[in-house]
């Protein structure tokens, strides 16, 4: 029930329903470019799944969508291209198919 929740400030709310109201916020307006900064950062699986479905329903809908992100799992759940970046240089970029097949044998340690 949500309307325990309309009188409270967004300091007052837990990690997780601050960044809720955070991409509810984000993507409201139906935005054809989003950007997220570690958008599963602090979610339990359960939320976490949430809003992984609804990037790839956004998406699906035309919207493009920047993410960064630790976890390649992620990555290859939701992207179908990457950048990846060390340092503030892009080290490597292409498709997730293509750059698996090409690096799948390799393993590389980022300093």
């Amino acid at each position: 029930d949500i309307t325990s929740w309309l009188d409270k400030k967004i300091e007052d709310l837990s990690k997780g329903m601050q960044q809720k109201v955070q991409f509810v916020a984000t993507v409201i307006h139906q935005p054809q470019l989003i950007i997220l900064d570690e958008p599963f950062s602090g979610f339990d699986p359960v939320n976490a799944n949430i809003i992984k479905e609804q990037i790839l329903r956004l998406n699906q809908e035309g919207a493009t969508i920047i993410f960064s992100t630790h976890r390649m799992e992620t990555v290859e759940e939701l992207c179908d291209n990457i950048a990846l970046i060390n340092r503030s240089k892009k080290i490597l970029d292409g498709s997730v198919q293509a750059i698996k097949k090409e690096y799948r044998n390799q393993t590389y340690r980022l300093e």
